[in-house]
């Protein structure tokens, strides 16, 4: 097993490649990519590789691949002893790893549960690497792989469910629908994903924004019925009162923790969105005034991604905007509410963004309108 001390899932990658060294010592590469079937979409998680990873910041849809669709309709594992040959005239996922030098694979569908998470890619430089010998070593570490991103997974989950059944309990319903949250969980993912490469942020990084996203207001099931579903606006004591979810949030968390049997990973990612949702790039946000940079990143994208959503939504007390119309509204409170390059990645993502409006929509929605670049 992968020592204790590989806390992030790249470490833990790396450990598993360090224990294959002996047995494959030209195994160049293992990567992991998750399946989003509700958007159809494959995102790059983390990578072992040494050199360059031709895949880091991607995504693509699986109809685009199809050697992937179909290794996912038969289970696989599919091995590619000469990549050249199989593969030289196939899609951009396959160009990309033929172009970085690589020349032989074995890919595996990564499933936890019997559910499909995605899937786990081993590559040489070398061509015929993937024989009968070294079959029984890689199909191992991609069964280690997968327990090991299933159990990160579990935690998430394991803790997702606590809160909606807190919800029940509390008999506390969020106004804001399943959908919304579905949604602006992968427009977090998709901003992330256009500020990775400039901003320096890891794949994992990202994939963990879209999995915490949705739990960004968990502290409004401690604010009570008469704030939250009141229909006119709040007076300057209930606005007092609905300030604190953030902190409130925070609290709910760590009771969850405390009473924990093992730890949640990446837990302090959870507690900035939490905490840090509602914090305006100028300084005039809650609850502790952060200005700019001192802003956690995660927590500058969720708030576009959270109010991009909100505009675009219907509401007891708004219609729904158009995209155009919601982008130029937030263009226009660039610098002051939101950071500005997190705009500038909205804008970028239009196109992705439009695609997950069209997937999950909420009941009896039309389409959101065209996109500020239709």
């Amino acid at each position: 097993m992968p020592p204790p001390s590989a806390q992030t899932l790249t470490e833990r990658l790396e450990a598993i490649h360090g224990l294959l060294s002996d047995k494959l010592p030209r195994l160049a590469r293992i990567a992991v990519a998750l399946y989003d079937a509700n958007t159809d979409m494959l995102h790059t998680l983390a990578h072992s590789s040494r050199g360059e990873d031709p895949l880091s910041h991607y995504g693509i849809a699986l109809s685009e691949v199809p050697s992937l669709r179909e290794l996912l309709r038969q289970g696989g594992p599919r091995i590619a002893n000469d990549l050249e040959a199989a593969y030289f005239h196939g899609s951009e996922h396959s160009r990309r790893i033929i172009g970085q030098g690589y020349r032989s694979s074995y890919t595996a569908v990564l499933s936890h549960r019997d559910a499909v998470l995605g899937f786990v890619f081993f590559n040489s430089y070398e061509a015929g690497q993937f024989d009968e010998r070294a079959l029984p070593i890689v199909e191992c570490a991609a069964r280690l792989v997968a327990l090991t991103i299933g159990e990160d997974l579990d935690a998430t989950r394991i803790l997702m469910g606590a809160i909606v059944a807190l919800g029940k309990v509390a008999r506390v319903r969020d106004p804001e629908t399943g959908e919304h949250l579905e949604r602006m969980a992968r427009f977090s993912r998709e901003i992330a994903l256009r500020l990775a490469e400039p901003w320096g942020l890891t794949d994992e990084f990202v994939e963990n924004v879209f999995l915490y996203a949705p739990l960004h207001d968990i502290g409004k099931l401690a604010m009570p019925d008469a704030i939250l579903f009141k229909p006119e606006g709040l007076d300057p004591g209930e606005w007092e009162i609905m300030r604190q979810h953030p902190a409130r949030g925070c609290e709910i968390v760590q009771i969850m923790l405390d009473n924990a049997a093992a730890p949640f990973p990446h837990i302090e990612l959870l507690r900035h969105i939490i905490r840090h949702h509602h914090e305006c790039f100028d300084g005039s946000g809650y609850p502790d005034g952060l200005t700019g940079c001192d802003i956690p990143v995660e927590a500058r994208i969720v708030a576009v991604a959270d109010s991009f959503d909100a505009l675009t939504s219907l509401r007891p007390y708004k219609d729904r905007w158009d995209n155009a119309r919601a982008l130029a509204w937030m263009q226009a409170h660039a610098g002051s509410r939101f950071d500005p390059e997190c705009i500038v990645a909205l804008e970028r993502s239009l196109p992705a963004i439009a695609r997950i409006q069209d997937a999950i929509r909420d009941p009896d929605a039309v389409p959101p309108g065209p996109t500020a670049d239709a």
